[in-house]
């Protein structure tokens, strides 16, 4: 059946999304012409980070004159990245480069891979979803060092891996064997920036789809990198949805599906004739990707800020976290959007609320809740026993000036001066009057 729609050289393409970071105290629009030492698509009129899929509220949101986000689509030769391996180059062309800037100092670089059905298992090997072999980490560690040299290292402000290499200069790679000078931390570092990147699969059907059922095999496939043709299946995946537009009214069928994983998002389309190119009818869906990664990856540095400051508090006097708290109110209160914000279209909506599911956004932002809540009541603890020792200091010295009044008092007395007398005296008839006084005010008012 699977046939009718793929054949071998149907069109496939993947996005591969790398997660970047910059200086926090900058922002989308500190980025510029300028600012990229490269050429740009569109210089002078770059696309802007909205949608037709978006409503307006999301559109006026992601305006170019806003803070939230820009969008830069690079201007590339295919070949500006290669890629070879001991025998020959892989047939890997990288195109479509775009830098999305967020707020906050998140980045995101994406590369799109476009190749046909039949080459699925070379793109499945350079990735290697899972467990990693010599071959395909040296490919990957190459794509890395350079997309550092050609792209990265061309844009100013600076833009670093989001991904930190934690493990520099540990000599033990992921089997436990020793690893030799080529082969060090810095394979490590390309696997996790690879690896762990998010990406979204794109495919082009010879024909519109009969029901929602017929979508779920291709798209699935995509998402495993196999032939799209193929029966394949997995039943310990548990982590897969499936979305599907609607059905049209005139031909009873559907033009468009796709797959939601934790890791990758995998759209097959039915090819228009005349229609767009495979990236360009993927821009939509791409954007609506993009959002989802912000939120995700914003959450996380949100995250790993409590962790370090807490690791570095002082243990009597915990750290400061009203920034983070502000951080915090930002991301919930203006940075996360409710599905129903997003888009008019249920699909659309139903999507977006399955990314932020399955990729962690809303297990990550209820954690960085219930992180500010903990260190929140731990500061107010130590608020409490601050001002307890300061209260305590200054009863000390309130009771110590009242017993040197009372000695200076019978100082005075003990002198038998007629003055002292009879002022001490003239202010105690004083302080009974006013009391007899305020007693019967007291007592009428009662009564």
């Amino acid at each position: 059946m699977s046939a009718q729609y793929f054949a071998d050289n149907s069109q496939r393409g993947m996005f591969t999304i790398l997660p970047l970071k910059y200086d926090e105290k900058k922002n989308p629009n500190d980025f510029t012409e300028k600012s990229f030492g490269l050429p740009l698509a569109l210089a002078k009129k770059q696309p802007q980070f909205q949608s037709a899929d978006f409503i307006q509220l999301m559109n006026h949101k992601c305006a170019v004159d806003g803070r939230f986000v820009r969008r830069w689509v690079l201007d590339l030769p295919k070949d500006v990245i290669k890629l070879e391996n001991a025998e020959q180059p892989v047939a890997f062309h990288f195109t479509d480069f775009q830098v999305f800037i967020f707020n906050n100092g998140i980045a995101f670089l994406t590369a799109y891979l476009e190749y046909a059905n039949v080459d699925a298992r070379e793109v499945y090997d350079f990735f290697q979803p899972g467990y990693t072999v010599e071959e395909g980490a040296k490919l990957r560690r190459s794509f890395i060092e350079q997309v550092q040299d050609k792209i990265l290292d061309h844009i100013a402000p600076k833009l670093e891996w989001f991904t930190d290499d934690y493990l520099s200069g540990n000599n033990e790679n992921s089997a436990g064997g020793p690893q030799d000078a080529e082969t060090s931390s810095d394979v490590y570092l390309s696997d996790l920036i690879t690896k762990d990147a998010y990406r979204m699969n794109v495919a082009f059907s010879r024909a519109r789809f009969n029901s929602p059922e017929e979508l779920e095999q291709p798209t699935y496939n995509l998402h495993r990198m196999v032939d799209l043709r193929l029966p394949f299946s997995d039943s310990s995946e548990h982590d897969v949805r499936y979305v599907t537009g609607a059905k049209d009214v005139d031909d009873k069928r559907y033009g468009w599906g796709c797959a939601i994983t934790s890791q990758e998002l995998s759209y097959v389309y039915a090819k228009k004739k005349d229609g767009p190119s495979l990236p360009v009818r993927a821009n939509d869906d791409l954007l609506l990707l993009m959002l989802v990664m912000y939120q995700k990856y914003e959450s996380m540095s949100i995250n790993e800020k409590i962790h370090a400051r807490y690791m570095k508090a002082d243990a009597r006097r915990p750290a400061s976290v009203s920034r983070l708290k502000q951080e915090a109110l930002n991301l919930i209160a203006y940075e996360t959007l409710a599905p129903s914000q997003i888009s008019r279209w249920n699909n659309v909506c139903e999507i977006y609320r399955e990314l932020l599911d399955l990729t962690g956004v809303d297990e990550t932002i209820a954690e960085v809740k219930d992180k500010v809540s903990m260190l929140t009541e731990e500061q107010d603890r130590s608020d409490a026993a601050r001002d307890n020792a300061i209260s305590m200091v200054i009863t000390v010295f309130g009771l110590v000036s009242i017993i040197s009044a009372i000695l200076q008092t019978v100082d005075y007395l003990d002198s038998r001066s007629p003055i002292m007398w009879v002022s001490f005296i003239g202010s105690l008839v004083v302080v009974l009057v006013f009391g007899i006084y305020l007693g019967m005010r007291w007592t009428h008012k009662r009564g």
